[in-house]
């Protein structure tokens, strides 16, 4: 085990020192390309001043033309990080979006039924509390650098919340299919029984997410099994 300690501090700190390396490198440059670029522009001639004037002159006009364009362009791109930014954040949403109708309907349910209202209520307010809990995981899953993601792995920590959550929506699956077989009207039964199997689905595309994110590749993911005992 102590190995294993040692292991660990010699890598965090090679990362540390990698790192290190990287941004000196890269302020370097930074001010090795600031400087020729100041020394050209103290170099500069009459002559070329003047052929820089004539230049942006004869541009102006193509400039002006050009300028609907860039716009549309600009435009463009910034509706397409929109929905790249939407696609990140989809199943999140989607996962709120779909438990926020699946408490309204529940709650509405148990209003036309007054021997299970109380029951079905309470199981929705858990429901939505779930949801919440969920959705929070989701997006600090989906939000995690990409960087951190391909040297350690994805977020166990919120995908084991995840996994809890789906245990309570398997609980209340079954306080509602209790309630379903006490309800005194069929179209409230019916009702139940279609919320039953909104949640099945719900679960379905929240245990795919855990095993899309937890099969990410990652860097030092032999450190992580180390740990783990595999």
């Amino acid at each position: 085990m102590k190995n294993k300690y040692i292991i660990v501090v010699l890598i965090v700190f090679s990362l540390f020192g990698i790192m290190k390396i990287v941004n000196a490198s890269e302020r370097n440059d930074a001010k090795y390309k600031s400087e020729v670029g100041q020394i050209n522009s103290d170099n500069k001639t009459n002559d070329e001043e003047e052929n820089f004037k004539e230049t942006n002159a004869d541009s102006k006009i193509n400039d002006d033309n050009a300028t609907s364009t860039t716009v549309r362009s600009d435009d463009e791109d910034k509706n397409n990080k929109e929905d790249d930014n939407n696609d990140d954040n989809k199943i999140s949403e989607e996962h709120r979006n779909t438990i926020a109708d699946v408490v309204f309907k529940l709650k509405e349910a148990g209003d036309r039924d007054d021997e299970i209202s109380d029951e079905i209520k309470v199981i929705a307010d858990d429901q939505a509390t779930s949801s919440i809990k969920t959705e929070k995981a989701m997006k600090e899953i989906e939000n995690r650098s990409a960087f951190k993601t391909f040297l350690f792995g994805t977020d166990y920590k919120n995908l084991g919340a995840l996994r809890s959550e789906i245990v309570t929506t398997d609980n209340n699956i079954g306080r509602l299919k209790k309630a379903s077989e006490k309800a005194s009207d069929p179209a409230v039964k019916a009702e139940l029984d279609t919320q039953i199997e909104a949640l099945k689905n719900v679960q379905e595309k929240t245990d795919s997410f855990i095993k899309t994110n937890e099969s990410k590749f990652a860097l030092f993911g032999w450190l992580i099994r180390i740990f783990s005992g595999e």
